[in-house]
């Protein structure tokens, strides 16, 4: 049985790579900026990053999948930018846990 995501039920956890990423909008004289950090959850280690293609450099290292060979299908990297791009505009911030209603919507 196949998931969502394309992972079979019977794939082994062990290969899963996890992480949490924190992003915020740096303010400034410029144009608005993406920042945050991402953390490998297996190893603890922190990186801080620098942009969105600086985020997806950081987790496609870990993942080991350059990005340029990454076929990026239906949810591809441009709408990946644009909801991150909506959220930041929405604010960046979520109380309560819930997301923004046009952060899931293609």
């Amino acid at each position: 049985m196949k998931e969502h995501n394309g992972a079979t039920p019977e794939e082994p956890e062990a290969q899963a790579i996890s992480f949490v990423v924190r992003i915020w909008k740096q303010i400034g004289p410029a144009d608005p900026e993406c920042r945050g950090w991402v953390e490998h959850v297996q190893s603890g280690q922190r990186t801080f990053f620098l942009g969105l293609d600086q985020l997806l450099s950081v987790i496609a290292t870990y993942v080991g999948i350059p990005i340029r060979q990454r076929k990026w299908g239906r949810n591809g990297l441009k709408r990946w930018r644009a909801r991150l791009a909506r959220y930041l505009a929405w604010g960046g911030e979520i109380e309560g846990g819930e997301r923004p209603e046009s952060i899931g919507r293609e």
